[in-house]
């Protein structure tokens, strides 16, 4: 009994090298394994948007002007006032910017992705920023690869940037997981930091004199989990707190 337990530990341990030397191999020379910030993509732009229009151009079904410029804030930037949008606002603007910026369906994409910023002054659930990215499963030299793109969206500074037209490898085990939208419309962003508060992030922010900032993450691909993560940080004396809060 002892020697067939060795032998399928020793076979399971095989396995685990081949795997990870397969995977070693299938991503030899490409890029990261998968997208961390705009920077991590090969096409980028940005635009100048108008934030006191932008919402209801959108809700009116206009398509937005988008003045581009060259990537980052313009240290002249026309627009520098204090505006905080919905999860479903960000949802709906980051749609119509899609189909501006790349011409084509936003539907036939999967929702990978989304991160919302807050500064701890005024956590009301009306976000600062947003950043939300995307994926679509296609073949590029006959491997199965991720096409992938992100939108970050800055209606503060009436900013917005982009990439996309890059490729990150699908894993040979499994695949990225999409977010589930008609999880996150019942436990929204907003309701997720109202949590977070309710479970001690009131008291974190306290402790800094409001001296930080919050992200509300949803990756369960990364995180291995479909729930909100709500992160306090920013502050020299607050390490990373951190709260999950159950999207369902």
């Amino acid at each position: 009994m002892n020697t067939k337990r060795f032998l399928l530990s020793v076979i399971g341990l095989l396995i685990c090298v081949l795997l990870i030397f397969g995977w070693v191999k299938y991503n030899e020379g490409g890029p990261l394994p998968y997208p961390i910030s705009i920077g991590s993509f090969f096409t980028i732009g940005s635009a100048i948007i108008d934030p006191t229009t932008l919402l209801e151009d959108v809700r009116n079904g206009n398509e937005p002007l988008l003045q581009q410029v060259q990537s980052g804030i313009p240290e002249d930037a026309p627009f520098v006032m204090t505006i905080g949008w919905s999860q479903d606002d960000y949802f709906a603007i980051a749609h119509v910017l899609h189909k501006a910026i790349w011409r084509d369906d936003p539907n036939e994409w999967h929702f990978y992705r989304a991160i919302f910023h807050i500064g701890c002054e005024n956590p009301n659930g009306k976000f600062e920023s947003a950043m939300l990215y995307y994926y679509q499963e296609v073949k590029e030299d006959g491997k199965r690869m991720y096409s992938v793109r992100a939108i970050s969206i800055e209606p503060q500074y009436g900013y917005a940037a982009w990439g996309g037209d890059t490729f990150y490898p699908r894993p040979i085990i499994g695949g990225w997981t999409e977010i589930d939208l008609d999880k996150i419309t019942k436990v929204p962003a907003e309701k997720a930091l109202a949590l977070a508060e309710q479970q001690g992030g009131i008291n974190i922010r306290r402790r800094v004199s409001n001296a930080c900032w919050i992200h509300i993450n949803m990756w369960p691909w990364g995180y291995e989990r479909s729930d909100w993560m709500v992160t306090y940080g920013g502050n020299i004396d607050l390490p990373n707190d951190e709260f999950w809060i159950p999207a369902k």
